[in-house]
């Protein structure tokens, strides 16, 4: 465990790594406010801040978010309100373009796979030039399927660099 305070000095010493923030709030209000502690952690130092991934929820979250600091690097998580509805995925694409965000997570589930056929939500975001993240992938036998189903890359709780490795081999 550590505090913020240590992320940061420990970003400090290891300028290769980015996080990816993962805030639980719901309201753009609270999380606008989470981000300007952040801000101020940081002292507003863009060698830090730009090296943070802003994990957002809707364009509302985004809109709070970014009247704190331009982030430059967002990703609209999906897993708080994914539906079935292909006009969600639509939206998502429509807001996602809008605002020059670049990258989707998507909930495995919404994946389609040879095995699991789903509708193709991940095409849709796709065809609008998104970038898509699929998570939880705990498994190298996910790992390859999603990433043969189109993902750009995964976020696991398990998985590192090294099981990638194996796949290419």
């Amino acid at each position: 465990p550590m505090t913020a305070e240590d992320l940061i000095e420990w970003m400090k010493k290891h300028k290769a790594i980015y996080i990816v923030t993962d805030t639980k709030c719901k309201d753009p209000e609270e999380m606008k406010h989470e981000f300007e502690l952040l801000a101020e952690l940081c002292a507003y130092d863009p060698g830090l801040l730009e090296r943070f991934v802003v994990q957002i929820y809707d364009v509302e979250s985004y809109d709070a978010v970014m009247s704190v600091y331009k982030f430059p690097n967002v990703m609209y998580a999906t897993y708080q309100s994914a539906c079935k509805e292909v006009s969600y995925w639509q939206q998502v694409a429509k807001d996602c373009t809008a605002r020059n965000i670049q990258m989707v997570s998507v909930p495995r589930d919404y994946v389609s796979t040879r095995k699991h056929p789903v509708t193709l939500y991940m095409e849709i975001l796709k065809d609008a030039g998104l970038r898509v993240c699929v998570h939880p992938v705990n498994s190298i036998t996910d790992m390859e399927r999603m990433l043969d189903a189109g993902a750009d890359s995964i976020m696991s709780d398990f998985l590192y660099e090294d099981d990638l490795q194996y796949l290419q081999e």
